[in-house]
């Protein structure tokens, strides 16, 4: 709707960014929340944790556990494991990311400081 609005050359400003990601987030945040109880506890802290993180590294370490209060490397390794071959986290070289980049930004929203442009 937000580029449709615009005239040919013409650019959104942040305002208009901040206000298209929240008609997204609206709209699909029914589908969010249950895909988000489809999830054991320790997969749905792991995601939260690696969206806050926005690219999430050595996602096994003491230092990320403690920081996102998870339970154990083991079972950060297990989650991650479930949520990579359910393609929910995406892994490039030692980096990863939640796959859905709006699940991603909702995720900070909700349970992170917040996401603006």
């Amino acid at each position: 709707e937000m580029y449709a609005s615009l005239e040919r050359g013409e650019t959104a400003d942040v305002d208009e960014l901040n206000r298209a990601m929240q008609h997204i987030h609206r709209l699909d945040r029914r589908f969010y929340e249950e895909a988000l109880q489809q999830l054991t506890n320790p997969q749905k802290l792991l995601l939260i944790a690696i969206a806050k993180d926005i690219i999430a590294k050595e996602i096994t370490s003491s230092d990320f556990v403690r920081k996102h209060s998870l339970k154990s490397s083991s079972s950060v390794q297990s989650a991650a494991r479930s949520l990579y071959e359910a393609e929910i986290i995406t892994r490039e070289d030692d980096a990863y990311f939640v796959t859905n980049r709006f699940l991603g930004l909702w995720l900070i929203e909700r349970y992170g400081v917040g996401f603006r442009f």
